[in-house]
């Protein structure tokens, strides 16, 4: 819904007609269409007009309810608004019978004064009604002088028309209007509204149904024009009442059932003689004072609305006859299914041929649906849908029966032909009321061979089916693949009455085996590893195999020479399986001693300089000696020549300082340079 410019006119011309309401004379002849179409203020499913209309200068749109002093709302209804309004306003809908129907809710300003001005545009020496529905939002089950009335002044070209006087607070909807003439020179008039009462404690308001349109003497015409075939057709009118001095008229037609209207090219006399009339076409009169007025859908007024029915010679109707009634239609006997011709006269008098389509309804194959066994402390619901009424032998009326206990059951149908069937289900009892299992738990903890085996059945309707967490039913009593945990077992008979247990698959002993923590060691050193099981093992795996004593035993010595993880996995007899792992962490403390002196006299005794090496160290690759200038004086390549004697070119070096550098090699193949100084003392 939108509301445009002209609904701002609407609403003006609403406070208009409103302040006119017991001073003005509403209109007692004809009228022309509404021109304020918006009048109504349209309708909608939100509750508040989402978008501002900007139809009350002044005045402020209130997007949320209730709106306060100096707003206003559009809305569908009052009842679900909080705050003020649900302490001291009262709960309505629109004027109308829309259920969506907007109207305008206003709260009025502090001060008195304009709250709208339009200007509009009409004919000269024309009446116009104005009129509207006005309600007071006031609750007057509070007491009616405890609240400020509205009241209200409209005023047309700066000059006061009427007065509202105040609006009584009686939770009514009261409609307000007047006519006025307009000059003969006029060709626009200005509206104004003037709020009298001042707001606060009261004096609000809601507007409905707004309409200015032009008024005049009374135009009538025949309302229905029923015809036995397309023939030319007149229809008359009548004016009545203060007529126009010299009317002029024209006949307008509508298709769409009178949403719109189109002159008919010189149809412009009283009367009207229509070549062709089609069914389901509207006809009016417009009337005016002037050639130039009857052009103007703001100065002219309208009839009532003729509608053209044409009666048909030929119509086909339906009945149905009930298997073994029978239908009399004009003296003729029908029982079952076949067509009819029967000579007839309408409403308007044509003579028609009647063609009559019988249809018999057979019920006698109708059948109760539902199960024809009932379980054991459970119920059932008996159907017989799809019919006008039903009669159960319980006294039930409804189309479907609910059972709790086995028994003889008849319900009788109606259908909406009024043909009856009839229908008996007997229901017998069964159950399933126990059963006995026993289980058996996997080999290992973590296997899938557990079992459960139904050892007996307590109950009736055997061969008996097994079904486990909701899987499919089986015929076979021993549930097999089964791992530890918990179980829904359900035992059905052939009827499908179930019993349901919960079942508790226990776990056998866990295989468990310990390494210890983790260990460090000098690169160099060897463990023993020992695995300790809780039960007795049939193999060991250890991982990795290199550095292992032996690679299937229960302790064997490893001597990593790097960071290793090592894991057991072990087996029992039952092929049940365990495994941990220990991380060995390998520290290189470089075992290298070097002497800071040697005196090589043949003394025996620290005759030679040489690299000395402790656990982890698999051999000295080289050593080199340079004198003060880094003259080399000595290469040694293997550990075996590896030492110096203090000779050079097979002469006694000099006694002093030497400076020497070594390549030694570790047991985890890894090489490093060493140096340092030595002193030759002779």
């Amino acid at each position: 819904m939108k509301i445009q410019t002209m609904r701002l006119l609407v609403l003006c011309f609403l406070s208009f007609v409103i302040e006119c309401q017991t001073i003005a004379q509403v209109c007692k002849g004809s009228v022309g269409d509404n021109i304020f179409p918006d009048g109504d203020f349209g309708s909608g499913a939100a509750n508040i007009f989402p978008t501002d209309p900007g139809i009350a200068a002044g005045y402020r749109y209130a997007f949320s309810a209730p709106p306060n002093d100096g707003s206003y709302t559009i809305t569908n209804n009052t009842t679900p608004w909080g705050g003020f309004a649900a302490i001291d306003w009262i709960d309505i809908k629109d004027n109308s019978s829309d259920p969506n129907g907007y109207m305008m809710v206003v709260n009025a300003s502090f001060e008195p004064g304009l709250f709208y001005e339009r200007t509009v545009p009409v004919c000269g020496n024309t009446n116009y009604e104005f009129s509207a529905d006005v309600i007071s939002m006031n609750d007057p089950r509070l007491g009616a002088s405890r609240f400020i009335a509205p009241n209200i002044s409209f005023l047309i070209n700066g000059t006061v028309a009427r007065n509202t006087g105040d609006v009584p607070i009686d939770a009514r909807w009261h409609t307000y209007g007047f006519t006025f003439n307009t000059p003969p020179d006029a060709t626009e008039i200005k509206l104004s509204l003037r709020n009298n009462a001042p707001g606060g404690f009261g004096n609000d308001l809601a507007l409905d149904n707004v309409t200015f349109r032009p008024c005049g003497p009374t135009i009538a015409i025949i309302d229905s024009i029923e015809i036995c075939s397309v023939r030319p057709t007149t229809i008359n009118s009548t004016l009545t009442g203060e007529a126009f001095a010299n009317p002029v008229f024209q006949w307008q037609v509508s298709t769409d059932q009178g949403n719109t209207w189109t002159d008919i090219p010189n149809a412009t006399a009283r009367t009207i003689q229509i070549p062709t009339p089609a069914d389901g076409q509207f006809y009016r009169l417009a009337v005016a004072s002037s050639p130039f007025t009857i052009t103007q859908p703001t100065c002219r007024i309208v009839s009532n609305v003729a509608r053209v029915s044409i009666q048909p010679l030929r119509d086909t109707f339906d009945r149905v006859v009930c298997k073994g009634d029978t239908l009399v239609i004009a003296n003729q006997k029908f029982f079952q299914n076949g067509t009819t011709n029967i000579p007839s006269v309408t409403t308007a008098g044509c003579d028609s041929i009647a063609t009559i389509n019988i249809k018999m309804e057979d019920l006698s194959d109708f059948k109760i649906e539902g199960d024809s066994i009932l379980c054991k402390d459970t119920a059932d619901t008996l159907r017989a849908e799809r019919f006008a009424q039903y009669n159960w032998s319980t006294g039930a009326t409804s189309p479907t029966l609910r059972i709790t206990t086995a028994g003889v059951y008849a319900v009788t149908v109606t259908s909406v032909n009024n043909c009856v069937g009839k229908d008996t289900i007997q229901t017998t009892s069964s159950e399933v009321s126990d059963f006995t299992i026993q289980t058996t738990p996997p080999l290992c903890s973590d296997g899938k061979d557990g079992r459960i085996e139904i050892l007996t059945v307590t109950g009736d309707s055997p061969p008996f089916s097994y079904a486990v967490n909701g899987n499919s039913f089986q015929n076979i009593s021993r549930l097999d693949s089964l791992s530890v945990g918990n179980y829904t077992l359900i035992t059905q008979n052939v009827n499908g009455c179930k019993i349901q247990k919960n079942v508790l698959i226990t776990a056998p002993p866990v295989l468990t085996v310990e390494l210890g923590g983790d260990t460090t060691l000098e690169l160099g050193d060897s463990i023993r590893l020992n695995a300790i099981a809780n039960m007795p093992v049939a193999t060991y795996t250890w991982q990795p195999l290199e550095r292992l004593s032996c690679m299937d035993c229960e302790a064997p010595f490893i001597m990593p020479l790097q960071k290793t993880n090592v894991k057991l996995l072990i087996t029992n007899a039952l092929g049940c399986k365990a495994a941990d792992s220990i991380k060995i962490f390998v520290q290189n403390l470089e075992r290298i001693y070097a002497p800071n002196a040697f005196s090589p006299n043949d003394d025996g005794i620290n005759d030679v300089f040489q690299l000395f090496t402790g656990k982890g160290v698999e051999k000295v690759l080289q050593l080199h000696i340079f004198d003060r200038w880094g003259n080399q004086l000595f290469t040694g390549r293997d550990e075996k020549n590896s030492r110096w004697d203090g000779r050079f070119n097979g002469k006694p070096a000099s006694p002093g300082v030497y400076v020497w550098t070594g390549l030694v090699q570790f047991i985890d193949q890894s090489g490093k340079w060493y140096k340092g100084e030595v002193t030759l003392i002779r």
